[in-house]
Protein backbone atom coordinates (compact mmCIF):
# COMPACT_ATOMS: atom_id res chain seq x y z
CA UNK A 1 0.00 0.00 0.00
CA UNK A 2 0.93 3.70 -0.86
CA UNK A 3 3.16 5.08 2.24
CA UNK A 4 1.34 8.15 4.20
CA UNK A 5 1.98 11.27 3.03
CA UNK A 6 2.02 14.89 4.40
CA UNK A 7 -1.56 16.85 4.39
CA UNK A 8 -1.96 20.60 2.66
CA UNK A 9 -5.18 21.67 4.39
CA UNK A 10 -4.11 24.79 1.52
CA UNK A 11 -5.36 22.37 -1.27
CA UNK A 12 -9.33 22.91 -0.19
CA UNK A 13 -11.50 25.36 -1.79
CA UNK A 14 -14.51 27.22 -1.63
CA UNK A 15 -15.44 24.73 -4.30
CA UNK A 16 -14.11 21.72 -2.37
CA UNK A 17 -16.33 23.02 0.25
CA UNK A 18 -19.66 23.15 -1.62
CA UNK A 19 -19.10 19.56 -3.41
CA UNK A 20 -18.28 18.42 0.01
CA UNK A 21 -21.32 19.92 1.64
CA UNK A 22 -23.87 18.08 -1.09
CA UNK A 23 -21.90 14.95 -1.40
CA UNK A 24 -21.24 13.73 2.15
CA UNK A 25 -24.43 11.00 2.23
CA UNK A 26 -21.53 8.52 3.25
CA UNK A 27 -19.69 10.27 6.10
CA UNK A 28 -23.02 11.47 7.72
CA UNK A 29 -24.44 8.06 7.15
CA UNK A 30 -21.68 6.72 9.72
CA UNK A 31 -21.26 9.51 11.72
CA UNK A 32 -25.05 9.14 12.64
CA UNK A 33 -24.47 5.18 13.49
CA UNK A 34 -21.48 6.36 15.13
CA UNK A 35 -23.46 9.28 17.65
CA UNK A 36 -26.56 6.83 17.87
CA UNK A 37 -24.32 4.84 20.24
CA UNK A 38 -23.86 7.70 22.77
CA UNK A 39 -27.82 7.79 23.72
CA UNK A 40 -27.50 11.45 24.18
CA UNK A 41 -30.16 13.23 25.73
CA UNK A 42 -32.71 16.56 25.46
CA UNK A 43 -30.05 19.36 27.33
CA UNK A 44 -26.81 17.50 26.74
CA UNK A 45 -23.76 19.80 25.51
CA UNK A 46 -21.76 18.06 22.49
CA UNK A 47 -18.47 18.99 20.63
CA UNK A 48 -18.36 18.07 17.14
CA UNK A 49 -15.19 18.12 16.47
CA UNK A 50 -13.77 18.23 12.26
CA UNK A 51 -17.40 19.37 11.72
CA UNK A 52 -16.75 20.27 7.96
CA UNK A 53 -20.16 21.97 6.84
CA UNK A 54 -22.14 21.02 9.98
CA UNK A 55 -24.41 18.57 8.66
CA UNK A 56 -23.23 16.17 11.74
CA UNK A 57 -23.59 18.49 14.15
CA UNK A 58 -26.96 19.35 12.91
CA UNK A 59 -28.20 16.00 14.00
CA UNK A 60 -26.78 16.21 16.83
CA UNK A 61 -28.97 18.79 17.74
CA UNK A 62 -31.65 17.08 17.12
CA UNK A 63 -30.96 14.59 19.57
CA UNK A 64 -29.93 17.40 22.71
CA UNK A 65 -32.84 19.44 21.70
CA UNK A 66 -33.84 23.54 22.39
CA UNK A 67 -31.91 22.91 25.82
CA UNK A 68 -29.28 21.52 24.55
CA UNK A 69 -26.15 22.72 22.64
CA UNK A 70 -23.69 21.78 19.97
CA UNK A 71 -20.14 23.01 19.60
CA UNK A 72 -19.12 22.25 16.23
CA UNK A 73 -15.46 22.78 15.63
CA UNK A 74 -13.68 22.73 12.21
CA UNK A 75 -10.40 24.23 11.42
CA UNK A 76 -11.26 24.98 7.45
CA UNK A 77 -12.32 28.41 6.78
CA UNK A 78 -14.35 27.62 3.61
CA UNK A 79 -15.79 24.99 5.32
CA UNK A 80 -16.85 27.10 8.58
CA UNK A 81 -18.51 29.33 6.52
CA UNK A 82 -21.31 26.88 5.64
CA UNK A 83 -21.37 25.20 8.88
CA UNK A 84 -21.90 28.34 10.39
CA UNK A 85 -24.54 29.15 7.04
CA UNK A 86 -26.20 25.87 8.15
CA UNK A 87 -26.00 26.47 11.65
CA UNK A 88 -28.65 29.67 11.44
CA UNK A 89 -28.61 32.35 14.26
CA UNK A 90 -30.61 30.11 16.56
CA UNK A 91 -27.57 29.71 19.09
CA UNK A 92 -28.40 26.19 19.28
CA UNK A 93 -25.27 25.16 17.02
CA UNK A 94 -22.14 27.53 17.91
CA UNK A 95 -19.26 27.20 14.70
CA UNK A 96 -16.12 27.60 16.09
CA UNK A 97 -12.99 27.54 13.89
CA UNK A 98 -10.03 25.73 15.59
CA UNK A 99 -7.56 22.76 15.71
CA UNK A 100 -8.72 19.30 17.69
CA UNK A 101 -5.38 19.63 19.29
CA UNK A 102 -6.14 23.24 20.38
CA UNK A 103 -9.37 23.48 22.14
CA UNK A 104 -8.56 26.51 23.97
CA UNK A 105 -12.26 28.33 23.65
CA UNK A 106 -13.56 25.39 25.06
CA UNK A 107 -13.22 25.33 29.03
CA UNK A 108 -12.21 22.23 31.00
CA UNK A 109 -15.41 19.61 32.34
CA UNK A 110 -17.52 21.46 29.90
CA UNK A 111 -19.23 19.25 27.69
CA UNK A 112 -21.78 15.52 27.89
CA UNK A 113 -20.06 13.80 24.64
CA UNK A 114 -17.15 14.45 21.99
CA UNK A 115 -17.40 13.35 18.79
CA UNK A 116 -15.22 12.70 15.68
CA UNK A 117 -16.40 11.46 12.78
CA UNK A 118 -13.58 10.53 10.26
CA UNK A 119 -11.38 13.03 11.74
CA UNK A 120 -8.72 10.78 13.51
CA UNK A 121 -7.12 9.45 10.47
CA UNK A 122 -5.81 13.78 9.25
CA UNK A 123 -4.26 14.06 12.63
CA UNK A 124 -0.88 13.47 13.21
CA UNK A 125 -0.71 14.55 16.88
CA UNK A 126 -3.60 11.88 17.83
CA UNK A 127 -2.70 12.14 21.35
CA UNK A 128 -2.64 15.66 21.85
CA UNK A 129 -6.53 15.53 20.20
CA UNK A 130 -7.83 12.93 22.38
CA UNK A 131 -5.89 14.47 25.16
CA UNK A 132 -8.02 17.73 24.80
CA UNK A 133 -11.48 15.11 24.13
CA UNK A 134 -10.80 14.06 27.92
CA UNK A 135 -10.03 17.27 29.02
CA UNK A 136 -13.62 18.98 27.89
CA UNK A 137 -14.86 16.01 28.79
CA UNK A 138 -17.29 16.39 32.15
CA UNK A 139 -16.03 13.17 34.37
CA UNK A 140 -18.46 10.37 33.19
CA UNK A 141 -18.47 11.80 29.47
CA UNK A 142 -18.25 10.09 26.50
CA UNK A 143 -16.30 9.63 23.23
CA UNK A 144 -16.86 8.70 20.26
CA UNK A 145 -14.56 8.65 17.24
CA UNK A 146 -13.93 6.51 14.24
CA UNK A 147 -10.91 5.93 11.67
CA UNK A 148 -10.12 4.64 8.36
CA UNK A 149 -8.34 1.10 8.84
CA UNK A 150 -4.87 0.72 7.83
CA UNK A 151 -5.78 -3.50 7.93
CA UNK A 152 -8.96 -3.25 5.60
CA UNK A 153 -8.47 -0.50 3.14
CA UNK A 154 -11.85 0.55 1.57
CA UNK A 155 -12.38 -1.23 -1.96
CA UNK A 156 -11.53 1.43 -4.30
CA UNK A 157 -7.95 1.80 -2.52
CA UNK A 158 -6.65 -1.61 -3.50
CA UNK A 159 -8.17 -1.30 -6.93
CA UNK A 160 -7.05 2.42 -7.95
CA UNK A 161 -3.91 1.60 -6.38
CA UNK A 162 -3.42 -1.23 -8.06
CA UNK A 163 -4.83 0.18 -11.84
CA UNK A 164 -2.47 3.39 -10.99
CA UNK A 165 0.82 0.46 -10.46
CA UNK A 166 -0.05 -1.17 -14.03
CA UNK A 167 -0.01 2.38 -15.59
CA UNK A 168 3.75 2.92 -13.91
CA UNK A 169 2.52 4.99 -11.29
CA UNK A 170 4.95 4.92 -8.41
CA UNK A 171 3.79 7.76 -6.13
CA UNK A 172 0.44 7.61 -4.64
CA UNK A 173 0.82 9.84 -2.29
CA UNK A 174 -2.24 10.72 -1.51
CA UNK A 175 -4.36 7.84 -1.87
CA UNK A 176 -5.44 7.02 1.62
CA UNK A 177 -5.48 9.58 4.43
CA UNK A 178 -2.16 9.42 6.58
CA UNK A 179 -2.61 8.79 10.25
CA UNK A 180 -5.23 5.67 9.60
CA UNK A 181 -5.59 3.19 12.66
CA UNK A 182 -6.63 -0.42 13.71
CA UNK A 183 -8.47 -1.78 16.47
CA UNK A 184 -5.64 -2.34 18.34
CA UNK A 185 -3.82 1.23 18.04
CA UNK A 186 -7.43 2.61 18.78
CA UNK A 187 -7.55 0.76 22.08
CA UNK A 188 -3.85 1.84 22.91
CA UNK A 189 -4.57 5.37 22.25
CA UNK A 190 -7.64 5.45 24.65
CA UNK A 191 -6.18 3.64 26.92
CA UNK A 192 -3.23 5.95 27.36
CA UNK A 193 -5.71 9.18 26.95
CA UNK A 194 -7.07 8.11 29.99
CA UNK A 195 -10.49 6.97 29.01
CA UNK A 196 -12.22 3.64 30.77
CA UNK A 197 -15.37 1.54 29.56
CA UNK A 198 -13.65 1.26 25.80
CA UNK A 199 -15.60 -0.58 23.11
CA UNK A 200 -14.00 -0.89 20.14
CA UNK A 201 -15.98 -2.33 16.84
CA UNK A 202 -14.86 -2.69 12.82
CA UNK A 203 -17.84 -1.93 10.55
CA UNK A 204 -18.35 -2.20 6.83
CA UNK A 205 -20.48 -0.12 4.64
CA UNK A 206 -21.21 -0.29 1.17
CA UNK A 207 -21.47 2.98 -0.96
CA UNK A 208 -23.05 3.33 -4.09
CA UNK A 209 -21.29 6.00 -6.67
CA UNK A 210 -23.07 7.13 -9.95
CA UNK A 211 -19.84 6.75 -12.26
CA UNK A 212 -16.49 7.17 -11.74
CA UNK A 213 -16.49 11.19 -11.91
CA UNK A 214 -18.87 11.00 -8.49
CA UNK A 215 -16.51 8.50 -6.87
CA UNK A 216 -13.12 10.94 -7.43
CA UNK A 217 -15.09 14.12 -6.77
CA UNK A 218 -15.88 12.65 -3.29
CA UNK A 219 -12.79 11.62 -2.36
CA UNK A 220 -11.21 14.75 -3.83
CA UNK A 221 -13.94 17.06 -1.57
CA UNK A 222 -13.24 14.45 1.57
CA UNK A 223 -9.82 14.71 1.64
CA UNK A 224 -10.06 18.60 0.83
CA UNK A 225 -7.82 17.92 -1.88
CA UNK A 226 -5.09 15.88 -1.12
CA UNK A 227 -6.36 12.92 -3.13
CA UNK A 228 -3.82 11.92 -5.54
CA UNK A 229 -3.08 15.94 -5.76
CA UNK A 230 -0.35 15.39 -8.35
CA UNK A 231 -2.26 13.48 -10.85
CA UNK A 232 -4.03 13.99 -13.74
CA UNK A 233 -7.00 11.68 -12.80
CA UNK A 234 -8.85 13.71 -16.18
CA UNK A 235 -6.50 12.51 -18.68
CA UNK A 236 -5.23 8.77 -19.81
CA UNK A 237 -5.70 7.76 -16.68
CA UNK A 238 -9.26 7.56 -16.63
CA UNK A 239 -9.52 4.41 -18.97
CA UNK A 240 -7.96 2.50 -16.80
CA UNK A 241 -9.20 3.68 -13.83
CA UNK A 242 -12.78 2.69 -15.35
CA UNK A 243 -11.39 -0.63 -16.02
CA UNK A 244 -10.30 -1.20 -12.74
CA UNK A 245 -13.79 -0.57 -11.25
CA UNK A 246 -15.78 -2.06 -13.91
CA UNK A 247 -16.76 -5.83 -11.67
CA UNK A 248 -17.82 -3.38 -9.46
CA UNK A 249 -20.25 -1.65 -11.89
CA UNK A 250 -23.54 -2.07 -13.32
CA UNK A 251 -26.61 -0.38 -14.11
CA UNK A 252 -26.87 1.20 -11.39
CA UNK A 253 -23.54 2.44 -10.51
CA UNK A 254 -20.41 1.16 -8.75
CA UNK A 255 -21.11 -0.36 -5.49
CA UNK A 256 -17.65 -0.51 -3.59
CA UNK A 257 -16.76 -1.89 0.37
CA UNK A 258 -15.82 0.43 3.05
CA UNK A 259 -14.41 -0.38 6.06
CA UNK A 260 -14.15 1.97 9.69
CA UNK A 261 -12.90 1.63 13.16
CA UNK A 262 -15.64 2.63 15.30
CA UNK A 263 -14.64 3.49 19.18
CA UNK A 264 -16.34 4.62 21.86
CA UNK A 265 -15.22 5.51 25.91
CA UNK A 266 -15.88 7.26 28.47
CA UNK A 267 -14.04 9.81 30.60
CA UNK A 268 -13.71 8.17 34.40
CA UNK A 269 -16.06 9.81 37.09
CA UNK A 270 -19.70 9.67 37.37
CA UNK A 271 -21.79 9.86 34.38
CA UNK A 272 -23.53 13.17 34.23
CA UNK A 273 -26.78 11.49 35.15
CA UNK A 274 -28.21 8.27 34.40
CA UNK A 275 -28.34 6.48 30.59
Amino acid sequence: MPEPSPVSYAHDTADLASAYDTGSDFQFEHGKQLVAELRLRPGDRVLDVGAGTGRLSLHLAEWVGAAGEVLAVEPLADRVVRARARAGDGGQVRVIQAWAENLTDIPDDHVDAVVMNSVLHWIADQAAALAEARRVLKPGGQLAVNSADPDRPHEFVALLSRALARQGVKDQAGLVPPHRINEERLQQLLNQAGFERIRISPVRFHDRFVDLEHLLRWNQSSYFGNFLPHLDLEGPLQQPLRDALAAHTDEEGIQLKRHLVFGWARKPGPAPGSR
